[in-house]
């Protein structure tokens, strides 16, 4: 792994989930003065290397946080854009009934993605 990954993978591991501008911004607050270009070329060779997980919650952003969290699922708030870990084991319980359900019924399930819009504590 490179320096600059070391130093983007660092920012994303401390800050969550983070989009492209913000960890442009993080970066330069701890003197670290890197590129667009770079960053993104960066973080897409992160992604590929499974040491980030891209995060989609809206169309026209991506979001990237450390591939070695723990799954989870994400609340965003749609006044700040804010976006936290969701982590319940009931929750986790109920999504595994739900791809039982279609395994039995012989569909095949990859993946899953849930996610929670609301407002959150700072913004009410």
């Amino acid at each position: 792994m490179t320096a600059n990954q070391t130093k983007i993978l660092q920012v994303i591991k401390d800050s969550g989930p983070i989009c492209a501008p913000e960890i442009l911004k993080t970066l330069k607050q701890h003197n670290v003065y890197l590129n667009k270009t770079t960053v993104y070329r960066n973080i897409t060779s992160l992604v590929d290397k499974n040491l980030l997980r891209e995060v989609r919650v809206d169309p026209e952003k991506s979001y990237y946080e450390s591939a070695e969290l723990e799954h989870h699922h994400h609340f965003i708030c749609q006044n700040c854009g804010k976006i936290r870990k969701v982590i319940n084991a009931e929750l986790e319980q109920v999504i595994e009934k739900i791809e039982e359900s279609f395994m039995s019924s012989g569909i095949t399930i990859s993946k899953h993605d849930l996610e929670f819009f609301g407002t959150c504590n700072n913004c009410h």
